[in-house]
């Protein structure tokens, strides 16, 4: 969480194991190092055993011998390795400034990379509310390729299922312009009631409750066309006062 470079120490316990020597050793000169100690509390500083190290973490640091010093940046990403107990408090003071000067390194090329990718989430955010699903896809597709940030690939995959969702709005204010109303009704209820959060929701719900409105406002038009004006007044004076008649009552 505060992008600290860690220490991983691998030592032996066992006292007639000919390996403690050497970490015994360390221990009394190395560790007990005015200079180390000061530059140590930068660091995250881990311990473990030689005895009781999982196969597969000797595995993955390479681990054969003991006392192993290993440097890595906060990605886990090893920096340096020190085998043996040679090492002298300047030398290993020495490595711990380098190896706080790789850290950061890593810690401004990752941050970086974490202002980008934001960066192209809040541009296919716009792209969304701007209707422009195509170049919001295809900025979204790479984003939950990501492996930087989990939460940034989820969100990405969350917004190209909310695309769906915009489509699906689209397609329903569509059959409401041609006054296809079952269709209409059908599209934007989906939306309205889908399980995924969408930010048409609302909107989408507004326009279905219009539907009833719109049908009884195009039904008095065609009674005008017939020249019926009498039986459309009357259904017009209804699209006036109905609750959720929309743009349509300011029509009628």
């Amino acid at each position: 969480a505060n992008y600290q470079p860690v220490i991983l120490y691998f030592y032996h316990s066992d006292k007639k194991n000919y390996l403690a020597k050497a970490c015994s050793k360390l221990n009394g000169s190395v560790f007990v190092d005015k200079e180390v100690v000061k530059q140590s509390k930068k660091f995250l500083c881990l311990a473990a055993d030689f005895r009781y190290l999982h196969k597969s973490l000797r595995i993955q640091f390479k681990v054969k011998i003991v006392p192993t010093v290993i440097f890595t940046d906060s990605f886990s990403n090893v920096l340096y390795t020190l085998r043996g107990g040679r090492q002298t408090p300047p030398t290993f003071a020495k490595f711990m400034v380098k190896a706080r000067k790789g850290n950061e390194k890593a810690v401004n090329e990752y941050k970086k990379k974490m202002a980008d990718l934001e960066e192209q989430f809040q541009k296919a955010d716009t792209l969304l509310d701007e209707g422009n699903f195509e170049d919001a896809r295809g900025i979204l597709e790479k984003m939950t390729k990501n492996k930087m940030n989990a939460d940034i690939a989820e969100g990405a995959q969350a917004r190209l299922g909310e695309i769906k969702m915009g489509e699906l709005f689209n397609e329903g204010v569509k059959a409401l312009e041609e006054k296809n109303f079952d269709l209409a009704l059908v599209r934007l209820k989906g939306v309205a009631e889908s399980e995924i959060e969408n930010r048409w929701a609302s909107r989408a719900w507004d326009l279905s409750r219009t539907i009833p409105a719109a049908k009884l406002y195009g039904k008095a038009l065609a009674e005008v066309e017939a020249g019926k004006n009498y039986e459309a007044m009357q259904l017009l004076q209804r699209v006036s006062m109905m609750e959720d008649a929309g743009h349509y009552a300011s029509l009628a």
